[in-house]
């Protein structure tokens, strides 16, 4: 078989063209989760049994209470809150201050924009402050977003 002009050309770009689209098809086939604050675009990589915790003074009560969530299954599992105030914590409904003295299930939560709470979330070892972006909502939604890898990629990227 008589090779035809720029075959040699064509095999070394095969194999690299191949590799590419081998890896975007796994980034799309492989999905990640993302802890999404607010509509400013901060994501946040979590995994399935990564703690996310929620920090904020009471309204009412003038307590620090904090909210502890756990990445389960697609989901935000809030599994313990935790205050000084017995009345603050009466006023969620829980009955004790042990470790699991909650176990809810959400995909989001909201943070009203106007809040003197002081809120804080923290993930991954980050601290992110809330409660001073101006949203058309009037308030800052925190969820759990999942989506295909290379997606996540991308926007990185971007």
């Amino acid at each position: 078989m008589i090779p035809f002009p720029g075959q040699r050309r064509l095999k070394r770009r095969f194999w690299p063209c191949i590799l590419i689209i081998g890896l975007a098809a796994a980034g799309l086939a492989v999905d990640s989760q993302m802890i999404e604050v607010g509509n400013q675009g901060l994501l946040f990589p979590v995994s399935d049994g990564a703690l996310v915790s929620h920090g904020f003074t009471h309204s009412m009560y003038g307590v620090r209470l904090i909210e502890r969530f756990r990445i389960q299954n697609g989901c935000l599992n809030l599994f313990h809150v935790e205050s000084e105030s017995d009345a603050a914590l009466e006023y969620y409904g829980i009955e004790n201050r042990h470790v699991n003295n909650v176990n809810r299930q959400v995909r989001e939560f909201r943070i009203p924009d106007a809040s003197i709470g002081s809120h804080v979330l923290n993930i991954r070892n980050q601290s992110v402050f809330l409660g001073t972006s101006q949203t058309r909502e009037r308030s800052i939604l925190v969820r759990l977003r999942t989506r295909p890898a290379i997606v996540n990629w991308i926007y990185s990227i971007w």
